[in-house]
């Protein structure tokens, strides 16, 4: 499913929370709002390995107008700087059938304070 209003990369700090928010995700072929009770997400490396601290979190429905948030990280969440990094979104609607799965670039930056 083509969606509109996803971000092109995401930054991420180290050694934080981090939130992970979508606003407005809408179909693009009905231009319909995507309504699904909660997508998951899963940070993986550039050899598609999960990157510990950023895997399988919840990221709840926060209205029917295609909002999503979610919140993960810590004092250990401390990947290696840099890009090579990629967010897997997934969803499933299990009432209306419909699945959805859209991967957005994240770059890892340093912790400043």
């Amino acid at each position: 499913m083509p969606l509109l209003n996803t971000p092109k990369k995401l930054l991420f700090s180290q050694g934080n929370l981090q939130i992970i928010a979508f606003s407005n995700l809408i179909d693009v072929t009905t231009l319909i709002p995507i309504d699904i009770d909660t997508l998951v997400a899963t940070m993986i490396d550039c050899n598609g390995n999960p990157v510990p601290g950023c895997t399988n979190i919840a990221l709840p429905n926060t209205d029917a107008l295609g909002d999503y948030m979610g919140t993960f990280g810590d004092n250990n969440f401390y990947p290696l700087v840099g890009t090579g990094y990629t967010l897997l979104i997934d969803g499933n609607n299990g009432s209306g059938g419909g699945y959805i799965h859209f991967e957005v670039m994240v770059e890892i930056v340093s912790r400043q304070q």
